[in-house]
């Protein structure tokens, strides 16, 4: 009777973890269904001084969960992360972030020419979500500074972070750039001269 006994536990238990499964992945796939077409984006715009600012608005949850901020990977152990990170509020996702800035910076690769330069963290504005099954937009700022000499920018980042939708602001315009970029490409090569102040 024991051995029966236990293969009867050992069913139970395997069915348990598979319906676990089946939930996560369920809901998961509802909430990446009602946001799949919206990508990251990052707005850059450069200061008198070459300081670059890019401020990205993304899925936090998706990025840290390893299931990329436009829902592109799925499994078991994603999407249960996942969900996990979109209860959390909003202090308690901001420490999730800074345990992850290293790996996010890691994976930004932002070119002054070939010159591939050093990027901070500066800020994140990470709201509180009532409900774990609508996407939480959150934004994060990064910062570097241009060398002198530098003609162009260009942007990269990991493609696990999916696709993203660049927006690159002049003083005197919004928009001077924009691109599409599918997960891993690097951007064109941006033209600075119509990016930064005119000194005229």
């Amino acid at each position: 009777m024991r051995p029966l006994q236990f293969r009867l536990q050992e069913t139970i238990k395997r069915f348990n973890v598979l319906l676990l499964s089946l939930t996560c992945l369920l809901v998961f796939s509802q909430t990446s269904q009602a946001h799949e077409n919206k990508p990251a984006v990052a707005t850059i715009t450069i200061d008198n001084d070459d300081l670059v600012s890019i401020d990205i608005s993304l899925n936090l949850e998706a990025m840290i969960a390893g299931v990329g901020v436009d829902h592109t990977v799925v499994n078991f152990a994603k999407a249960a992360r996942y969900l996990a990170l979109s209860k959390l509020s909003a202090a308690d996702l901001t420490l999730e972030l800074n345990d992850y800035t290293a790996s996010l910076l890691s994976g930004l690769e932002i070119r002054a020419d070939e010159t591939l330069l050093i990027t901070s963290l500066e800020a994140s504005q990470i709201p509180e979500s009532d409900n774990p099954l609508l996407a939480r937009e959150s934004v994060i700022r990064v910062k570097t500074k241009l060398p002198e000499d530098a003609k162009t920018i260009s942007w990269q980042w990991n493609k696990d972070f999916g696709v993203i939708a660049l927006r690159l602001h002049s003083p005197s315009k919004e928009d001077m750039f924009n691109a599409y970029l599918e997960p891993g490409i690097r951007s064109e090569a941006f033209d600075l001269t119509k990016l930064r102040e005119d000194p005229s």
